[in-house]
Order: C-alpha cells, then structure tokens, then sequence
C-alpha cells in the first residue's frame, strides 16, 4: 500500500473539520474525493463516522490507563510482554484477581490506523509505504484515529459488568501533555478527542528526562538535544496532569527507582483503586 502525504493530509484535514463540528454528510461528501487506498480511505471514514456518532454508555467497569514519557516503565508494568522476572504485570494482577481484562496498546501497531502512526514514527511497516512526511499539524490525527477505532469496544466491554477492566498503555492524556510541546494546542486535541471514552484513572509512571533518555541509551550531545528538551517538557506536562486533564483521577508513582519498587507501588495502588471502585 503506498500512501502520499499530501494526499493523506488532505484527508486527515477534512475529518478534524468534520469532526469537530460533527458534519457527517460533509465527511461523507469529501471522502468520496480522497486521493488514498480504498481500504485506508474506508477505515478512515469509517472511524471518524463512528466518533461523531457515537453516544456513551452507562458504565459498570473501570477503564485504567498507564502513562508517561518514553522509557518510563509503561509496557512491562502494564502487561511484561518481555516477561521480566519478579515483575507481575498490571493485566496479570487484575485477571488473577478474578477481573476479565481487556488491553489496548497505543499505538496499536497491528492494526492499519496504528500501522499509519508507526510509519510516520519511522517504523518499518511490512506493506505500507508513506512517500514524503506527514507534517505535525496533521499527523496527530492519526494518533486519535487509532484510539477512536477502539471506542465502540471500550464502551460496550465496560457496559457489561463491574468485573469489567479495559487497561490501556496510554491514552487522550498522552496527546494532552505531548502535542502542545510540539504545536499542537491542547484545546485543539480536547475538542476533537471529545467523543472518545475516557478512563477512570491513569497512573502516570513518572521519571526525570535524564533517566528516560538513559535508558534509552542516548547521551547528551547536540544530536539529541532537542528529543532531551522535548522530553523533559512533556514530563514537566506530566507532572500537571491532575490539574490539566480533567478526566478520572491521576496518580503519580516515582518510576525512577528499581522494577521491583515500583511494581510493588503499582499493585498497592490498583488493589487500593479496584477497593474503592467496589465501595
């Protein structure tokens, strides 16, 4: 599949517009002009159709959200794929715990929409080619179309029973704190993510800039200055969370100290959280 920037750009402009004002009969009309792959083209449509119509469910579940910078500690606390020893994962807890878990990573990486999202971050997407770059006005997009793909299931998967848990690594808040630092405005993102099912909590694992970069093996010299900078205001964002985004309640744990700390820290909070959610 080979994709051209301006061409998608074009269409990821028309869907904020439509979205924003929920015009469904202009999104309708303007896709039938796209210049993308049908299969694109129609998931595209489909989920921008699907998060203007979209009306909430009562909830019975809870909706967790595991967040922070990049390094953080945010895929093995949450679901350990690289099933590092002594750590259990937040899924693993909450499952052993007699809770039927449903888990969302984003990006979602193996999906098309998420597909999108990997290329524009350089990833090698077998069968996908995006000729030219996406510019930053429009590409955030991208990452709220891969969430918005999810919503009818996270709505309809947290209707169901209280024992009911959606876990998701990252979610709006990551937007909210990341694209303002890089010209997006946070009121932009908000109003076009309006319709997205929002969590209950997010637990913000939270490091200082030097120690995310050093695990992701960088030094500090005029190469990365700017990822270094970058990265130290989108934690500075973080840290605000709980005054900024007004969705569920934000809990912030120290990840700059040793796995086994902070899991320890993690499962307390979640047996804490899931006390309260049943009280």
């Amino acid at each position: 599949m080979i994709v051209f920037a301006t061409e998608l750009e074009k269409a990821l402009r028309d869907v904020e517009r439509a979205v924003i004002s929920s015009d469904v009969d202009g999104l309708k009309s303007c896709a039938s002009s796209w210049r993308l792959p049908g299969e694109l083209s129609s998931a595209v449509l489909s989920v921008s159709l699907g998060l203007i119509r979209f009306s909430p469910k009562p909830r019975a579940g809870r909706f967790i959200v595991f967040s922070g910078v990049d390094k953080s500690g945010k895929e093995t606390h949450c679901f350990n794929t690289g099933r590092v020893g002594g750590i259990v994962s937040a899924y693993d807890h909450l499952t052993s715990s007699g809770f039927r878990v449903l888990p969302i990573r984003q990006p979602a990486y193996d999906t098309l929409l998420g597909s999108l999202v990997g290329a524009h971050l350089g990833r090698r997407v077998p069968g996908l080619e995006v000729r030219d770059r996406v510019k930053e006005e429009f590409a955030w997009i991208l990452w709220s179309l891969d969430r918005a793909q999810f919503n009818e299931e996270v709505a309809r998967w947290l209707s169901l029973t209280s024992e009911n848990v959606v876990l998701a690594k990252r979610w709006t808040e990551s937007h909210a704190v990341y694209q303002p630092e890089v010209g997006v405005s946070y009121e932009r993102v908000m109003s076009f993510e309006r319709n997205v099912v929002k969590q209950d909590v997010t637990i913000v694992l939270d490091v200082p800039f030097e120690t995310a970069l050093s695990r992701l093996h960088r030094r500090l010299h005029a190469d990365n200055y700017e990822k270094a900078s970058l990265m130290a205001r989108v934690r500075e964002r973080y840290l605000s969370l709980p005054i900024i985004y007004p969705y569920g309640e934000v809990y912030l744990v120290d990840a700059s100290r040793s796995l086994a700390e902070v899991n320890r820290d993690v499962l307390s909070l979640l047996d804490e959280l899931l006390r309260k959610g049943k009280g």
